[in-house]
């Protein structure tokens, strides 16, 4: 009998060790919506997303889960051996970190636009702008006055200030330039400005160089004029096509004369040859009855041969005969 009862004891600390050692199982579910696929860690190391069933040896673990714009969920947990412990989950949003914005100006009642939205008019204080940069921008009310914009960053729980000055000093003035091609890229004194239509304040009065670019059109420069205390408008129109693909451009006066360039004829004017070859071309402009016309031109960057060939007509022999010797002609 004695011997029996240590056969069972011995049993059971059998199955109660082979329990200890056994692993364990933590499943981890969703309780909404939005902590589905959230990221799970355990003990620090990624493991997957919410749902989860992972197997663990047994002992302490510390489980994370979280997802962006929500607050991080975490929980130690002690997992027995052969245990299977579920662990809802549902995520709570993260609150968002707001500052405040005061936005002052040598003018008042201006319409302030932040990230792109009216907001009022100067002066100006908004609270709740969530944590990082924003635009702030002031359009100018017309002649004498420059737009302002300046890009800021919001602090949480903080107001941060800023000083717009939209009233130009009376020693400087200021240029604002369109163009007829949108897109076009405005320069003043070789410096890029923007986009037109651009603007740009606090000039010194006298000329200054403004040049639009754009894609398909040569530049167009012009001088201008800047005013004290003055805004200046200036428009500039772009008409001639861009010379960037080579071109060479062969007319003449007579319709049915031959062009033959670099020894290759090509048929009567005018002939144009697109794109053509960078480098120096002989051209002959031939017709009969007509002297032909000869010409080099060369093809480079922003540079095309154009050529207008005037034929002259050729001298026609004439044979005067008389009856009285040693007469004299006059022509």
């Amino acid at each position: 009998m004695r011997l029996i009862l240590v056969l069972g004891l011995l049993a059971v600390s059998s199955t109660a060790a082979a329990q200890e050692d056994a692993p364990g199982v933590i499943v981890i579910t969703a309780s909404d919506d939005a902590t589905s696929g959230a990221a799970i860690r355990i003990d620090g190391e990624p493991s997957g997303n919410v749902p989860l069933r992972k197997t663990l040896t047994p002992g302490r673990h510390l489980v994370q889960v979280g997802k962006r714009g929500f607050t991080t969920f975490s929980k130690w947990v002690d997992l027995v051996g052969g245990q299977v412990l579920t662990i809802p989950v549902a995520l709570e949003p993260a609150s968002v970190k707001t500052g405040s914005l005061l936005i002052t100006a040598d003018v008042t009642g201006l319409p302030v636009y932040i990230d792109g939205q009216r907001r009022g008019g100067t002066p100006l204080v908004v609270d709740g702008l969530a944590e990082g940069e924003h635009i702030v921008e002031i359009k100018s009310p017309g002649e004498g006055y420059q737009p302002f914009s300046q890009v800021v960053s919001i602090k949480p729980d903080q107001r941060t200030t800023i000083e717009a000055t939209i009233r130009l000093a009376p020693d400087l003035g200021s240029l604002r330039v369109i163009a007829n091609v949108p897109g076009s890229i405005i320069r003043l004194d070789g410096v890029e400005i923007g986009v037109a239509p651009a603007a740009k304040g606090g000039l010194s009065p006298g000329e200054h160089i403004v040049t639009a670019e754009a894609s398909g059109y040569e530049s167009v420069t012009q001088t201008v004029t800047v005013i004290a205390g003055r805004e200046r408008v200036v428009s500039l129109r772009f008409t001639t096509p861009s010379t960037e693909i080579p071109r060479i451009l062969v007319r003449a006066s007579v319709p049915n004369a031959t062009v033959t360039i670099d020894g290759e004829e090509y048929g009567n004017p005018p002939i144009t040859i697109e794109p053509a070859d960078l480098g120096t071309h002989s051209i002959v402009v031939r017709a009969p009855g007509y002297r032909e016309v000869r010409r080099t031109c060369s093809v480079g960057p922003n540079r095309n041969c154009e050529v207008y060939a005037e034929l002259n007509a050729l001298g026609v022999p004439v044979r005067v005969e008389a009856n009285v010797s040693n007469a004299q002609l006059y022509v």
